[in-house]
């Protein structure tokens, strides 16, 4: 009995209002957004390129260990992209959420220090994610629900690879709200997808498969963005509801 009005009394997660700030911020800002998503993503894009090209194009049959190991190269480059690029977007929303002035040479820079830590979650979370996908599905959401934070953790409280143990204790009690909020992002991404599908299609008949491929490099950094945006918003919804500290107090700390 002791534990009911507890639970009546949670705060919810409030999924609706995270979305509709998270369009808001996406749209408001959509030009700012290509451009911190975009940057690293045609960077190590080129650096995957030039991994790979050189095995495939020599004058020698390419040696399988070689080709093996420039492919996962590139898997770990697109890994540190995504993550790269939640971690700017991340700085963004707090400054469009709260209207302060967005500073986005300051965005590149607060991701370089942090850039380790980035890679090392990623991987760590990757593995262990995809291993519960593996096990009916629903073992890989609540991971991702678990580590949901890890990113906003890693930029704005600079927790290094601790940052997996605190964005457990953020979501700790709001864990299948944030796999609700998870499905819903995937049917938006879903969504993101048909559309960007239909447009590279047309671009491919109008303008041919290269100009296809690098509009295709810019639409999967705005589905990244989009992401960053969103754990943001879930983490400073968590922050709030745990801490007591609001947006606004978060902006004011990590200024």
């Amino acid at each position: 009995m002791t534990d009911m009005p507890i639970a009546l009394s949670r705060q919810k997660l409030g999924v609706g209002e995270i979305f509709g700030d998270a369009f808001s911020i996406l749209f408001g800002n959509f030009f700012r957004l290509i451009l911190l998503s975009v940057v690293p993503m045609v960077a190590l894009f080129a650096l995957g390129l030039l991994l790979i090209v050189p095995i495939m194009v020599s004058g020698t049959q390419p040696d399988s260990v070689a080709v093996i190991l420039a492919l996962l190269a590139i898997v770990l480059v697109f890994i540190a992209a995504s993550y790269v690029t939640t971690a700017l977007v991340v700085r963004l929303a707090y400054d469009a959420k709260t209207g302060h002035q967005l500073r986005m040479g300051s965005y590149f820079l607060s991701a370089l220090p942090v850039l380790l830590p980035l890679l090392l979650c990623a991987i760590i979370t990757g593995i262990a994610i995809i291993v519960g996908f593996l096990f009916f599905i629903v073992p890989g959401l609540y991971l991702m629900a678990l580590w949901i934070c890890v990113i906003p953790v890693i930029v704005l409280e600079k927790a290094g690879i601790g940052s997996l143990s605190r964005s457990a204790q953020l979501t700790r009690g709001y864990r299948w709200p944030c796999v609700g909020a998870l499905l819903l992002l995937f049917l938006c991404l879903l969504g993101f997808s048909i559309v960007f599908n239909i447009l590279e299609e047309l671009i491919t008949a109008l303008g041919g498969r290269e100009i296809a491929l690098l509009v295709s490099v810019f639409l999967n950094g705005l589905t990244i963005a989009f992401n960053g945006i969103f754990a943001a918003l879930v983490y400073a919804r968590l922050r709030d509801i745990k801490d007591g500290t609001s947006v606004e107090q978060l902006a004011d700390v990590f200024a």
